[in-house]
């Protein structure tokens, strides 16, 4: 009996751990570069460090417009994440990522009607949203409830819709990120000043 007992809460943790980790392969609590390393490897690279985000975008993804780091100021690791579609996916395209959010998450914990999103809810504090936001894109946020401040949901997607509309593509090429300072080096290191708090 004991045996069975402690099967269980193994594979009881093993399911938890699993749903701490989200799209492109992040977990949260990872340090940043760790984060950063695993969007690098989907060919996303850091353009803007905006306070405690960090915003990522690949020349050529098909699928996908941005990426953005949410930071935890105290210990540099990964409070949430945001990942923003393209507005112009076809339906096909986000049924791909909604079935893939099915697969790694299972069947939303609930569907709030009034913002029309599903929300996988992974304990108290931390939880992944599929919703459309305004543009028509297509997006998922992995959010953590002890660090809203830094999920400040007006300012960053005003700021990615500015971004989005800025004439980008010069060569055909769909996702070209915004024209940035010093386009080539290497992101700068991840030292945002301090906030006072």
């Amino acid at each position: 009996m004991k045996k069975y007992v402690f099967l269980l809460a193994l594979v009881a943790i093993s399911i938890s751990l699993s749903a701490q980790q989200g799209l492109f392969d992040i977990s949260y609590d990872d340090p940043v570069n760790k984060a950063d390393s695993l969007l690098m490897q989907f060919s996303f690279k850091a353009a803007m460090i905006d306070g405690y985000m960090v915003k990522y975008y690949a020349k050529n993804d098909p699928m996908v417009e941005a990426v953005i780091l949410f930071i935890k100021p105290d210990t540099k690791t990964v409070a949430g994440w945001f990942v923003k579609h393209w507005a112009s996916n076809t339906d096909e395209m986000d049924e791909i990522v909604v079935r893939r959010m099915y697969q790694m998450h299972r069947e939303p914990t609930m569907y709030d009607e009034d913002t029309d999103q599903m929300i996988w809810a992974f304990n108290l504090d931390r939880s992944a949203h599929l919703l459309f936001v305004g543009d028509g894109s297509l997006c998922v946020l992995y959010a953590d409830s002890r660090y809203n401040e830094l999920f400040q949901v007006d300012q960053w997607q005003q700021d990615l819709q500015e971004e989005s509309e800025v004439p980008a593509e010069t060569e055909g090429q769909k996702g070209a990120p915004p024209e940035t300072e010093g386009q080539g080096a290497p992101p700068p290191e991840f030292n945002p000043p301090p906030t006072g708090q």
